[in-house]
């Protein structure tokens, strides 16, 4: 899946700097499919650094992230719980 996103949508982006400066930056979590050596060679190959947030910094670093999966996971959770009672009661 990683691998398509890096080919299908990654390296389709347009950057009218890529004259000056031919490489990319891509900040990603520490998700271990980001850090394959397939992915790492898609990257290199869509001439992108890579650069990896480690998990216990996702709080300090990616802070729309942790309040939105925070909300998510709340919001799934109750409604589990609400089919959950409403299936088998």
């Amino acid at each position: 899946m990683v691998i398509w996103w890096v080919e299908n949508v990654w390296s389709k982006r347009t950057n009218d700097d890529s004259l000056l400066n031919p490489r990319s930056l891509l900040v990603l979590d520490s998700f271990r499919g980001h850090l394959v050596d397939s992915v790492k060679q898609k990257f290199n190959e869509a001439a992108t650094n890579m650069a990896v947030i480690p998990g216990v910094l996702t709080s300090k670093l990616q802070p729309l992230d942790v309040a939105m999966n925070k909300s998510f996971k709340s919001f799934v959770s109750v409604n589990y719980h609400l089919f959950y009672y409403y299936i088998y009661s």
